[in-house]
C-alpha cells in the first residue's frame, strides 16, 4: 500500500534526492520551495530545509534500494514506526510557492 513518508536529507541535497527518487525509481516526491528576494536575484529555498515528502509502498522491491539513495540521511520515525507525511494537509499561501519545483 502506497503512503506518504518524510525523509531527512543532507543539507542542500533536497533537489538531488528528489531527482534521484523520481527519475530512477519513478517515485512521487513533494518538496515545497518558497520565493525569497535577495539583494541581487530571486532565490528559491526549501520551505522545510533537509526534508522531502515522498509516496511509496514500503513493501515494494524498490524499498531496500531507496533507503540507500545518496544524500538521504534517514526517515522520520517514532521508534520502529516510520512517520506518515501528509503534504496535502499543509496549508500555505499559494503565491509563495514555486510551482515549477512542486509536484
Amino acid at each position: 500500500m502506497e503512503a506518504w513518508y518524510v525523509a531527512k536529507t543532507k543539507p542542500a541535497k533536497e533537489r538531488f534526492v528528489e531527482d534521484c527518487l523520481s527519475r530512477k525509481w519513478g517515485i512521487e516526491v513533494f518538496t515545497p520551495f518558497v520565493r525569497r528576494s535577495s539583494s541581487r536575484q530571486l532565490v528559491f529555498e526549501p520551505l522545510f530545509p533537509t526534508c522531502i515528502f515522498f509516496r511509496v509502498d514500503i513493501l515494494s522491491e524498490a524499498w531496500p534500494s531507496i533507503r540507500w539513495v545518496t544524500g538521504l540521511r534517514y526517515f522520520l520515525s517514532t521508534g520502529e514506526q516510520i512517520v506518515l507525511g501528509q503534504p496535502n494537509r499543509v496549508e500555505l499561501p499559494v503565491d509563495t510557492l514555486n510551482t515549477e519545483y512542486c509536484q
